[in-house]
């Protein structure tokens, strides 16, 4: 895991097998960040899906089985820095509700 600048406030959501409304982890000062940190808390994995707008997050939090989707699987209890729009929304399925955390800054 590298080093981690955080630039703004965490949000949460809680996947499940359906995605709930897309939530926005904004830097202060508007300083665009381009990456989140997320954290997937739960005991399962999750398909988080990305878009300009909580539908489009919904939209593309399905798993690619032929189309591809704005998203990343995230493996239970780990933690990863993204690179994604810095206004992006974000939400995502599992088979099970498992708590992720967005946390958007910078990768040093």
């Amino acid at each position: 895991m590298i080093a981690f600048e955080v630039q703004g406030k965490t949000v949460t959501f809680t996947g499940d097998a359906t995605a709930p409304a897309g939530v926005q982890a904004l830097s202060n000062n508007d300083v665009r960040s381009p990456q989140k940190m997320l954290t997937n808390a739960g005991t399962v994995a999750v398909f988080v899906g990305w878009g300009e707008t909580s539908d489009a997050a919904k939209a593309n939090a399905i798993l690619p089985t032929g189309t591809p989707r704005y998203g990343y699987y995230l493996l239970p209890s780990t933690q990863v820095v993204i690179t994604a729009p810095p206004e992006a929304y974000f939400t995502g399925i599992s088979a099970s509700a498992a708590i992720v955390y967005i946390t958007p800054g910078k990768g040093l």
